[in-house]
């Protein structure tokens, strides 16, 4: 008698293997560091105005669009991976995933990323950088590792954006404190992946990539390329330098780590083994984290020559106020030069403000008489509304009225296009100054609500509340202090 057996089936695997394996098509350690990446570009935008809100919706978009980008990477490189001992057990090439599984699991992770980064955040700057970040990783790097040597290079843009996504979704647009960030992310990664790349060149070959040091059977080549690229990081690291947004403790610190960095790639030069390739990328991985900490100690305002807290008169503070030209109340033009000579408090607000504005505009009208304007030929006061489309000069006129502005004392400027002026008032004045996350009528802006003096060559010299803080017993007593000091940095500059 015969017994018919049926086929064996492929077991299905545990319920826990099939989520530790969705888990593994994101490539966790990567999106970690993208994610510190970007929270290191968001703050850095916004310094010490921070929102967690806005933060937190970044996180969770750019988190999808990176999982997406990895399981689509993982789907493209299935075939090589199989044929990489460190690889070959991931969800596809051990088959414990089917392959359309796994497109349609980075497809939706990525479309879900873009859209909610769109919806969620004020602006589409940074669903377009994160839209960006994902074509270029997955349609033009992934496909190019089979194909050219110099697949790590253009690797290296995708690797570098996430900050500007962070700095995007705080300001909506791109400034330069997210390029000089962008260039230390590009060419770090640089003599960071040539030691990977060395220590599993075996590898890599076997599986068909092309990598420098896959052609490279001294090491000649790929130790020239790490200390090629170090030494442009270091320079490139030195750029916020140039326009006067860092000082001599940056440069030590970037000089510092720069050097560590670059001892390492020198000592591979004569020492080209896969220990030494180790230790290259480990002097890479410190070296990022704490070039990273020194961006944001002094683009948030710690260093000495940063912006200080609300209500400082530390002497040390000189920011140089960007040129601009905009429109006051009047129609008239006015820029940075006509008040060359002249003290000025500057103000930010919007007319249909229910906030804070009206507290910053009162207090302005405070000092408009304790200031005594109408007969001080050198002192200034200054609102920009941060609601350029809406607060024509003829609004800001009948706003100006509401609280007795004197038209040649206290000017109203307008007049740029909205992304433009958030970026001189962040960029320059370093505010907040930027759409709101959840806009509601009245409250469609996030700004900042201090008080800005600038000395009579332009310089801002300290920062102050313009509305009361909390309301304990002691916050009167404490915004007549603040208001003291502001009057006494007043009459300081004057005499200056």
């Amino acid at each position: 008698m015969k017994v018919a057996v049926s086929p064996t089936l492929p077991a299905v695997p545990a319920l826990s293997q099939r989520l530790a394996d969705y888990v593994e098509l994101t490539k966790p350690r990567i999106a970690v560091m993208v994610l510190v990446t970007v929270a290191a570009g968001y703050l850095m935008a916004t310094g010490t105005d921070v929102r967690l809100v806005p933060l937190v919706h970044t996180l969770i978009g750019t988190t999808m669009v990176a999982g997406g980008a990895s399981a689509w990477n993982m789907w493209i490189e299935r075939g090589t991976d199989a044929r990489m001992r460190r690889t070959a057990n991931r969800p596809l090439p051990a088959g414990r995933l089917h392959h359309m599984e796994v497109v349609v699991f980075g497809t939706a992770l990525a479309v879900a990323g873009v859209n909610y980064l769109y919806h969620a955040l004020p602006g589409p700057a940074a669903a377009l950088v994160a839209l960006l970040t994902f074509v270029t990783y997955v349609a033009v790097y992934t496909p190019l590792k089979t194909q050219t040597v110099f697949n790590t290079h253009i690797g290296a843009i995708p690797g570098a954006l996430p900050p500007v996504i962070g700095w995007c979704a705080a300001t909506g647009t791109i400034g330069w404190d997210a390029v000089a960030l962008f260039l230390v992310l590009l060419f770090w990664q640089l003599p960071h992946f040539m030691a990977i790349a060395w220590m599993y060149r075996h590898e890599y070959a076997r599986a068909g990539h092309r990598m420098i040091p896959c052609d490279d059977p001294t090491g000649r080549k790929t130790s020239r390329a790490m200390i090629a690229w170090c030494v442009v990081l270091v320079v490139a690291s030195l750029l916020p330098l140039a326009y006067g947004k860092m000082d001599w403790v940056y440069l030590v610190g970037a000089l510092a780590l720069g050097a560590y960095f670059l001892r390492s790639t020198l000592r591979f030069r004569t020492d080209r083994t896969e220990q030494q390739a180790r230790r290259v990328m480990t002097a890479s991985l410190l070296y990022l984290p704490a070039m990273m900490a020194l961006f944001l100690v002094h683009s948030i305002g710690c260093a000495p020559t940063g912006p200080t807290p609300t209500g400082s008169t530390k002497p040390d503070i000189s920011i140089p106020v960007p040129d601009f030209t905009l429109t006051e109340r009047s129609g008239e033009k006015v820029s940075r030069d006509d008040l060359r000579g002249k003290v000025w408090v500057a103000s930010f607000v919007f007319t249909r403000c229910s906030g804070p504005c009206p507290q910053v505009t009162a207090t302005m009208a405070r000092l408009q008489k304790e200031l005594d304007l109408a007969n001080s030929n050198d002192v200034r006061l200054v609102t920009f509304t941060v609601d350029p489309d809406k607060d024509t000069p003829n609004e800001l006129k009948e706003y100006a009225a509401r609280y007795q502005a004197d038209p040649g004392r206290w000017l109203f400027l307008t007049g740029m296009p909205e992304a433009d002026l958030h970026r001189l008032l962040h960029d320059g004045f370093k505010v907040t100054a930027q759409r709101a996350a959840n806009p509601k009528a009245g409250d469609e802006f996030d700004h900042s609500s201090r008080l800005a003096i600038v000395d009579k060559r332009g310089n801002i010299r300290g920062y102050f509340d313009g509305v009361r803080i909390g309301s304990a017993p002691e916050a009167d007593a404490d915004f007549i202090d603040n208001l003291n000091q502001l009057r006494a940095k007043v009459a300081e500059l004057r005499e200056d």
